[in-house]
């Protein structure tokens, strides 16, 4: 059983779910799975290493974690679900219009 198919079979036993919750765990889990793909292939794709720049903490900024936190918002916006966002990856809380 996967995730998602364990979120919907849950899903339908609660009266009052929405599906919002269900919506953030697929997005979630699509991310992840996309993180995991560039993981396994970082090797190739030059995703080791740092960008240059510098996070809210002082410290270097990770190429990996720069692609993962963009999957994950990028993942999470068009949900429709949420109205921000916040990350240690940014200084600002992103707003969802």
């Amino acid at each position: 059983m996967t995730i998602v198919e364990h979120l919907l079979m849950k899903q339908q036993q609660i009266p009052f779910a929405t599906g919002a919750f269900s919506r953030l765990m697929s997005e979630l889990v699509v991310a992840a799975k996309l993180i995991s793909r560039e993981v396994n292939k970082a090797g190739l794709v030059d995703i080791y290493g740092f960008t240059g720049e510098i996070n809210v903490y002082g410290e270097q900024v990770q190429k990996l974690d720069e692609y993962a936190h963009k999957t994950i918002i990028r993942r999470l916006r068009h949900t429709g679900v949420l109205c921000a966002i916040i990350s240690e990856e940014s200084a600002d809380i992103m707003e969802i219009p």
